[in-house]
């Protein structure tokens, strides 16, 4: 499954916030707190200046029922 990331920069919350979407539809955020991070998984800030304003990624697999893994496109 191939989903949208699209940089939201001027996001109140996180200005480094990645949205997530599938089909058009914002389905998440890319995580970006140690809360939300597990393991060796790059965070928002991290990815934020290797990727375009829209990029792609692949979901790898779910994790726990909560954390889904991807891979940049």
């Amino acid at each position: 499954m191939i989903i949208n990331l699209v940089k939201e920069e001027d996001n109140e919350h996180d200005p480094d916030a990645i949205a997530a979407y599938l089909n058009g539809q914002k389905i998440g955020y890319v995580a970006n707190s140690d809360y939300t991070l597990i393991d060796e998984v790059k965070s928002a800030s991290k990815i934020k200046n290797l990727i375009k304003d829209n990029s792609q990624a692949k979901i790898l697999f779910i994790y726990l029922d909560e954390y889904i893994i991807a891979k940049l496109l």
